[in-house]
């Protein structure tokens, strides 16, 4: 898991307030396309109101991604971006 692109293995997850995981393994480059389709299933699992925290990433910020905020909002999955720069993030 050394980088984005390539045939490398990458693992998206989501952690629950009650500290249950669930996670997804990705083999190669991760598209907004293949962002939007894990947020989509993953908006299906949830019971209540749920906060995803994404960093500025290209695919977590792209015009496709952020036509679908509203419609996850609707479902309870709400997007939290974090700012270009968080020092106090840093301990």
């Amino acid at each position: 898991m050394t980088g984005a692109h390539g045939s490398n293995v990458q693992a998206i997850g989501f952690e629950h307030q009650d500290g249950h995981t669930q996670s997804c393994l990705h083999k190669g480059y991760v598209s907004t396309e293949t962002v939007i389709q894990i947020m989509d299933d993953f908006g299906e699992t949830i019971e209540q109101t749920t906060v995803v925290v994404l960093d500025n990433a290209s695919c977590h910020t792209s015009h496709a991604f952020k036509a679908c905020v509203e419609r996850w909002a609707a479902r309870g999955l709400l997007v939290y971006h974090l700012p270009p720069y968080s020092p106090e993030l840093n301990s």
